[in-house]
């Protein structure tokens, strides 16, 4: 490649993410609720609002025009915040009404006390939010004797909730929401790296700064380089000999605008790493996932797919043209869109039911994908990169969520195939929806990872 060239490369590699960035701007618009539903002549109780989630919850309605009942153990800390609300709220209009109550949830003689009080006063509940919550307490029992934690996190919300129970129902439509925590999803991660040194340096990190919380899951690191099909076939090998069941996989791997080269068996390095080792990988796991289900297929994507005019496969490793590092990399984003709702169709199709699919664009992260960019260009490209965008990147925190999301939120359950950003669908490429190329690189892929063609991935 030419140094004029390499320029013009560079120009619209940055001109592509500067676009990406000025329709996403990340972090400085994280996903939130902006729905604006009011809640005028409604009636909603949050427990345990005076500091926290529970105050800005509080908030919120009181700005929705709700009367909110703050049923909190310290009245004194309730009052302080309650006036704190309203002073933040001064200027505004349409706003609510806030009223403190007595709540001890380690108590059930408060928990009698406070529903009474409630229910002589209030002829609605329209909303009630179970909010307080105590976490990892040295050990104590309630004044009725329970262990404190399960006394206060559940025992005391129930049989709140039970005794408001006949009026919420009678004010229909009507919602209850009891705060949780993922610390009840006690998951057995397996972590699969191509360096299982420093993934054995992440597992230790991530328990070291757990070691304080409870009812935690377990992690196991096995090798996977998915730029090997060996190493792809002997990591599902060992997976499925120790594993009875996968309840998630998230195909999270990837390499961003390398240099041209191949690996080891011959395919372009970013088509044969983000999409033909992830499609195999998925393949040879997909019969103990279908056991599994409900079960969630995760498939990180780009915002680039949107950008990839095609899928050139009369030229898959890119032997015939002059090789660009972003246009392979846009390609091999696509085929991850593709496959995604290729397989949830298949799915359908084989009448697998709740096993779903899903891909996503988790954003702009301040990580190292972007390292190859001075050896794919200019010299010094990946620090003028990090550099000049560093005000756009998500931490990797951030950009996490929406994987999360499409793993374990309850309101993707019943999606499948979809493509999301921000915690949200989002339109994909119109060539994702083409179903002739969508069969086509299921085919391509199929052959070229040897899969016999008597396998069927999708035979339980």
């Amino acid at each position: 490649m030419s140094v004029i060239d390499k320029l013009l490369e560079t120009i619209t590699m940055v001109v592509t993410y500067v676009s990406v960035l000025l329709k996403f701007p990340t972090r400085l618009f994280s996903a939130r609720c902006i729905t604006p539903n009011r809640l005028d002549k409604k009636t909603a109780i949050v427990t345990g609002s005076n500091t926290g989630i529970g105050k800005y919850t509080v908030k919120d309605f009181f700005e929705r025009g709700a009367r909110v009942i703050m049923a909190c153990r310290n009245v004194h800390l309730a009052e302080e915040a309650a006036k704190d609300i309203k002073e933040s709220c001064r200027g505004k209009s349409n706003l609510g009404e806030l009223v403190v109550v007595k709540l001890d949830l380690s108590s059930l003689k408060s928990v009698r006390n406070c529903a009474k009080e409630i229910l002589e006063k209030e002829k609605r509940i329209d909303l009630l939010v179970n909010n307080a919550g105590v976490m990892m307490c040295p050990y104590s029992k309630t004044e009725d004797g329970f262990e404190m934690q399960m006394g206060t996190n559940h025992l005391g919300h129930f049989l709140f909730t039970m005794l408001l129970l006949p009026t919420i129902c009678k004010s229909a439509p009507a919602r209850i929401v009891n705060v949780s925590s993922l610390a009840h999803e006690r998951a057995r991660v397996i972590m699969a790296c191509r360096n299982t040194q420093m993934a054995e340096e992440a597992a230790a990190e991530i328990k070291e700064s757990c070691k304080d919380k409870s009812n935690l899951g377990e992690l196991v690191v096995v090798k996977l380089d998915l730029s090997s099909l060996k190493s792809v076939r002997n990591c599902a090998n060992e997976i499925l000999s120790k594993e009875k069941r996968i309840d998630l996989l998230i195909n999270n791997a990837g390499v961003m605008m390398c240099p041209y080269s191949k690996t080891e068996d011959g395919f372009e390095i970013q088509m044969g790493t983000n999409h033909l080792g992830h499609f195999l990988f998925t393949m040879l796991l997909l019969p103990t996932i279908c056991k599994s289900a409900p079960a969630r297929i995760v498939n990180l994507s780009s915002v680039a797919h949107e950008l990839s005019p095609q899928i050139d496969f009369s030229d898959f490793n890119w032997e015939k043209r002059r090789y660009s590092p972003l246009e392979a990399y846009k390609q091999s984003k696509l085929a991850n869109v593709i496959f995604t709702k290729e397989l949830s169709r298949r799915l359908r199709e084989n009448h697998i039911n709740g096993v779903n699919v899903y891909s996503l664009h988790h954003g702009v992260i301040n990580t190292d994908l972007g390292r190859n960019l001075s050896k794919a260009y200019i010299p010094g490209l990946s620090t003028l990169f990090n550099c000049t965008m560093s005000l756009f990147f998500k931490t990797v925190e951030q950009g996490a969520q929406t994987t999360i999301y499409c793993a374990v939120d309850d309101n993707c359950a019943n999606e499948s195939g979809l493509y999301y950003k921000e915690r949200r669908v989002a339109k994909s490429s119109k060539l994702a929806d083409d179903l002739e190329v969508a069969e086509k690189l299921w085919n391509t892929s199929w052959n070229l990872m040897g899969l016999d063609n008597n396998y069927n991935p999708f035979k339980i």
